[in-house]
């Protein structure tokens, strides 16, 4: 009876580190193929191909090579020859991240217009690939968090202003009723809160959400900030979310300017970013955020309020917010001095 002949399956990056060990140790190719059952014309040929010449293999090289070759060997995209030869070395040898490798080709390159892609290209390139488990063991994060963009908002968030734009007076924490805003995610990104902190004061406002679209996110914001007298919504600093996209309605109901942040600037909006952290304590993450009752949800915007905080002279956020609303005009400092806000 004839032996089965078994289906051929490329080498892999362990089979050829155990190639370039047997060789160093000078072991021959018929030793090689025994110890990895592959057949000596795999060996052979592996050794040919993976260096100047046999004694010289290298691996990394060889296996960077072959899956260079094969990708070669598929239909033409944007990504080939050169580029192509660029993006895998960098992924392999310095495991670059494809914003870096772009970054890198236009610094190199600034005059070869051809070489110069954005990193969403990349990133189809590897995830397109047949082979794209191999490849993305070479990004430092395995995985890409999907687009939130589940709104179809091809054209973005349509008239926003920068937070360079935002007034200087802003900064320095004394005039209230300047929040920034943002939202806090459950799990499977099936759930979301908005969460909107005063800037001077620190006050938290918890704003339960049915999902994250525009509109809704718009109107339950506008019915938080309607509640507040007119000195107290003066504006909101966002990141770069799209559920903000119906910011001007946010604008034209309630009065409040709202200014963005660059992408990838968290600390533009510290306040919000540290409250968030405070958050997860009583809403971890991976939880379904639908899941909380409304006095659970009270109850924790409470807590973080009711904490004397450092920053306040170890007033606390609901202290001083409450004396704001009572006191129009009153500067953060002037709030923190006066002895009323530690009665009671």
């Amino acid at each position: 009876m004839a032996q089965k002949i078994s289906k051929y399956s490329r080498l892999t990056l362990p089979e050829r580190k155990l190639i370039e060990q047997h060789n160093k140790l000078g072991k021959s190719i018929t030793y090689i193929a025994k110890a990895l059952k592959r057949s000596k014309s795999t060996i052979s040929n592996e050794l040919r191909r993976g260096g100047r010449s046999a004694l010289n293999y290298r691996h990394a090289w060889a296996h960077r090579n072959a899956i260079g070759n094969r990708m070669r060997n598929r239909k033409k995209r944007k990504i080939h020859n050169a580029l192509e030869a660029f993006v895998l070395y960098h992924l392999f040898e310095y495991r670059s991240s494809p914003r870096q490798i772009c970054g890198y080709l236009k610094r190199c390159y600034p005059t070869l217009s051809e070489l110069h892609v954005c990193h969403e290209t990349i990133y189809r390139y590897i995830y397109r690939s047949s082979f794209k488990k191999e490849l993305i063991k070479h990004l430092r994060r395995k995985g890409r968090r999907k687009s939130s963009n589940k709104q179809g908002l091809r054209g973005g968030i349509k008239n926003k202003v920068s937070i360079h734009k935002r007034p200087d007076y802003v900064i320095d924490r004394e005039e209230l009723g300047h929040w920034e805003g943002d939202l806090i995610i459950g799990k499977g990104q099936k759930s979301a809160m908005g969460t909107l902190v005063e800037r001077s004061s620190r006050y938290v406002i918890l704003v339960p959400v049915q999902n994250r679209s525009p509109k809704t996110i718009a109107e339950e914001f506008i019915k938080v900030f309607k509640a507040l007298p007119p000195h107290l919504r003066r504006s909101l600093t966002y990141d770069q979310g799209v559920e903000m996209a119906d910011h001007e309605k946010l604008t034209e109901e309630t009065g409040i300017k709202v200014y963005f942040a660059d992408p990838g600037c968290p600390y533009q909006r510290g306040s919000n970013e540290n409250t968030n952290g405070l958050l997860r304590e009583y809403f971890p993450k991976k939880t379904d955020l639908t899941k909380y009752l409304p006095k659970e949800i009270t109850d924790a915007q409470n807590a973080i309020n009711s904490r004397p905080r450092v920053v306040l002279s170890f007033a606390s956020a609901k202290e001083i917010f409450f004396s704001a609303m009572e006191k129009p005009g009153k500067r953060l400092s002037q709030l923190i001095k006066a002895p009323s806000i530690f009665q009671g």
